[in-house]
Parts: structure tokens; C-alpha cells; sequence
């Protein structure tokens, strides 16, 4: 038979990409990194009047918030406050 007529082995394949490790440590460099990037967010939808990505941008930056380290406390609203 032919060389070019060959029928080649069947090969399949599967790519694996691994993730690099962070190189930085957060903690030491700028521990407010991600605020300030939701910071930026937050300018640039200002200047834009883009009200969808303000509202989404302040949601961020609440959650960035609330998920450092910190005690709770009792939530106080208006009508708490109206009724002492």
C-alpha cells in the first residue's frame, strides 16, 4: 500500500492548561488592590452615567467589604432607631 494511504492511528487528545501561581503576596504589596480597582469602576461609570455599572460596582466593593475580617454587630435601621 501506498505510505500516503495509510490510515494514521487514531489520536486524542486532551490540552491541559495549569494555572500559574499568584507571584504576589496581596497581603504585603497593597491590601486594598481590589478596592482601588472598584474604585476605578466606580469613576468610570460615574463619568459614563452608567447607572447599571455604578450599582453593580458599589454591590462589588459592599461584598469586598464585608468579607474582611471584622465583628459583627447588631444592624440597626430607622424604624430600631424611631421606636427608642
Amino acid at each position: 500500500m501506498l505510505p500516503f494511504l495509510k490510515q494514521k492511528a487514531q489520536q486524542s487528545g486532551v490540552i491541559i492548561h495549569e494555572r500559574k501561581p499568584d507571584t504576589h503576596n496581596q497581603t504585603t504589596e497593597n491590601p486594598n488592590e481590589d478596592l482601588e480597582a472598584v474604585a476605578e469602576d466606580i469613576l468610570r461609570y460615574i463619568n459614563m452615567k452608567d447607572i447599571k455599572g455604578l450599582a453593580t460596582a458599589l454591590k462589588s466593593a459592599f461584598e469586598i467589604c464585608d468579607a474582611q475580617p471584622h465583628t459583627e454587630g447588631e444592624h440597626l435601621t430607622d424604624s430600631d432607631e424611631s421606636e427608642e
